[in-house]
């Protein structure tokens, strides 16, 4: 069985390379704050951590304590920084 690619189907509806690069290192941030671990993930890896993600996310798992977890760990950036991450994770999540 093939596994869906979630992140590369996803930034391929984007059109800006610069776009692209900053919701998936956002997301990719926030699957390892999820799932821990090391940051140097290939993407292969990241996407099964995103698979793993919204299949989990759709049963059992409590997304929304997820992503306070995430919050916390950006809270000196910038704040539209911060909302830019939110809107990229919430439209993945839409997406999914």
């Amino acid at each position: 069985m093939l596994k869906e690619v979630i992140l590369a189907n996803w930034i391929g509806t984007l059109k800006q390379k610069s776009t692209k690069v900053l919701y998936l290192t956002s997301v990719k941030r926030f699957l390892t704050t999820v799932y821990g671990g090391n940051t140097e993930k290939t993407d292969e890896e990241y996407e099964e951590l995103a698979n793993r993600f919204v299949a989990e996310s759709k049963s059992e798992r409590n997304w929304f304590d997820d992503l306070i977890a995430y919050a916390v760990t950006f809270k000196d950036r910038p704040p539209k920084l911060r909302c830019y991450t939110f809107m990229q994770l919430r439209n993945l999540l839409k997406t999914n």
